[in-house]
């Protein structure tokens, strides 16, 4: 039961930090435009900057901006979570010939 435990913590820990960490990367980058925007000279840039990130959400949202963003981050959580099954499983197999091999020598 304990391997269980293991997997099913280490998948939630993956999980949470691969979904947060791009959907606060591209509210960063959301404030970041937004912020250029107020500097005079640069508003172009940063409006511009701003109107690019939306128009990326939208097209993964269908529309909608929080939705893109939701799919990024569960997309990209995922991904993540699927690696760190196969590395553990991985893991598991490489001990298991590590422990025959010491058995027949």
């Amino acid at each position: 039961m304990k391997p269980i435990c293991d997997l099913l913590r280490s998948f939630t820990v993956t999980f949470v930090i691969s979904f947060t960490f791009p959907v606060m990367f591209v509210l960063g980058l959301l404030t970041i435009a937004l912020g250029v925007s107020y500097f005079p000279g640069l508003e172009s840039i940063g409006e511009v900057g701003f109107n690019q990130l939306l128009s990326f959400l939208r097209v993964f949202g269908a529309g909608s901006i929080w939705r893109g963003l939701m799919v990024l981050g569960l997309t990209l959580a995922l991904v993540a979570g699927w690696f760190d099954i196969y590395s553990l499983y991985r893991m598991h197999q490489f001990k298991d010939m590590k422990s025959e091999m010491s058995q027949n020598s």
